[in-house]
């Protein structure tokens, strides 16, 4: 499918299919169509930002290529909150990676003093950084595309749970000894899930972290209290489900759970998009 005919795909569905009105936000505060303009918007800002750049060569004060490529990933993550079907969203993954193959010389160039100045840099910007590798694990992107994305995300060793999610695609990656900041001590049980040899134990510690996500976590990644602002992104745990994916656990227990993307990991596991499995073409 041509990227743009995309939205307007998303538009006809939303209005004449069986998408229910809540698509894969299970929390409530978002529709559909508020997620479709949004990731529209972050789309066409990506687009148009970078290619005035690569016209005009701007002064380096303005340039703020770090921001740009940041449109990329929120219209990928809102994309999936509208409902759109995943084998689309993966589509664009070539996109988001050309932007930062483009990006990142240059803003490297640019804050040659900076210590985390990569693109998508885990020291930079945490949450976008977790989530964007959640969202593409998730997307079944390949190997090769996964150690691709994670040349963008700064050294290894500055957070231990990043770490071990990223060694499974760079064994022998440097880990960190526990989180890179004290205020992602939140996940510490998740990194604690990835090193539990039991299982069982492990699902159980995801469902307790699931439970509590929106008091411990959701103010980790600036999404308290976020609905009714076009800085919500849902309330989903992407990192929680990176864990079962990674760890193949059994999520039987919370995969209906509000904060849990219990669809992308279904997707993960089976390629089937369960919002669009019963419909036609």
């Amino acid at each position: 499918m041509k990227l743009a005919n995309w939205f307007d795909v998303v538009k006809k569905r939303l209005t004449s299919g069986p998408i229910p009105s809540s698509a894969r936000e299970r929390a409530g505060y978002g529709t559909p169509k508020h997620f479709v303009r949004l990731a529209q918007l972050e789309l066409m800002n990506g687009r148009d930002f970078l290619n005035k750049d690569k016209q005009s060569k701007a002064s380096t004060a303005s340039r703020n290529l770090f921001s740009k490529v940041s449109h990329y990933a929120y219209s990928m993550m809102l994309s999936y909150l509208a409902g759109e079907l995943m084998t689309n969203i993966r589509e664009r993954v070539p996109e988001l990676l050309d932007a930062c193959e483009y990006a990142q010389p240059i803003e490297q160039s640019i804050y040659t003093a900076m210590e985390h100045s990569c693109i998508l840099d885990v020291g930079r910007d945490y949450g976008r950084a977790l989530w964007t590798f959640c969202l593409l694990l998730g997307l079944r992107c390949t190997d090769d595309t996964m150690r691709r994305l994670l040349t963008f995300t700064g050294v290894a060793g500055q957070d231990e749970f990043f770490d071990r999610l990223a060694a499974h695609f760079e064994p022998g990656r440097t880990i960190g000894r526990g989180p890179r900041h004290s205020r992602f001590r939140p996940l510490i049980p998740l990194t604690d899930a990835l090193k539990n040899p039991d299982a069982t134990a492990a699902a159980v510690q995801i469902h307790a972290y699931v439970d509590s996500w929106y008091q411990n976590v959701a103010r980790v990644f600036g999404q308290y209290e976020a609905h009714g602002t076009d800085a919500y992104l849902g309330y989903l745990s992407f990192e929680a489900a990176a864990v079962v994916m990674l760890r193949g656990l059994d999520d039987s227990a919370f995969a209906n759970h509000k904060y849990y993307p219990g669809e992308l990991v279904h997707y993960y596991r089976t390629g089937v998009d369960t919002l669009y499995e019963n419909v036609a073409s």
